[in-house]
């Protein structure tokens, strides 16, 4: 990371307009082990040519929080992956503070079992992109996971699709967070 490092430290000293200077890079330690550093700069006074007299700066150690950062990204990229090519449907639906349930995810399985084209449905209220979906049980359900807390299966859930055909589902829907649900779709 020191080319880049260096880079920016040397732009941050050149230009006159700016006073501090932030960046994050790897650092070799005393021990030989490589870590993550968050760095600060100020540059307390400059010449009459803008270049820095005196600068004060500060390295902190953020190598916990940026392997777990890492290792976020890396769980977050694994289970983007399973949800796209798992060949069940998968959607996330959020409560807003009015009550409403809104789309906000869905995997492309999705779009092939139950009709919900991901893009243009995405943070649309649930019922006004599938007004079919409100007459089925699946409104007692969400609200049943959501304020309870807990998992729901649900059986021969029936549910005509765009195509107008019906079709029988197994719903498995559960909390992940606060007024945020998943529903598998089999």
């Amino acid at each position: 990371d020191l080319p880049q490092a260096e880079a920016n430290f040397v732009r941050f000293l050149e230009d006159p307009q700016q006073s501090r200077f932030t960046a994050r890079f790897r650092m070799r330690a005393a021990d030989g082990s490589w870590r993550w550093v968050l760095s600060f700069a100020q540059a307390l006074t400059r010449d009459a040519a803008g270049t820095p007299t005196h600068v004060v700066g500060v390295h902190l150690d953020i190598h916990d929080q940026e392997e777990t950062r890492q290792q976020l990204i890396r769980s977050k990229r694994r289970l983007q992956a399973v949800l796209e090519h798992v060949p069940m449907a998968f959607a996330l639906f959020r409560r807003t503070q009015e009550g409403t349930i809104h789309i906000e995810d869905a995997n492309p399985a999705a779009t092939e079992t139950i009709g919900m084209d991901a893009l243009p449905t995405l943070g649309r209220p649930l019922f006004d992109a599938f007004p079919r979906l409100e007459r089925t049980r699946l409104p007692q359900i969400l609200h049943m996971v959501l304020d309870q807390n807990i998992p729901h299966i649900e059986e021969d859930f029936a549910y005509t699709n765009h195509l107008g055909h019906e079709r029988f589902y197994t719903v498995i829907a559960f909390p992940v967070e606060t007024d945020l649900a998943g529903i598998f779709f089999r």
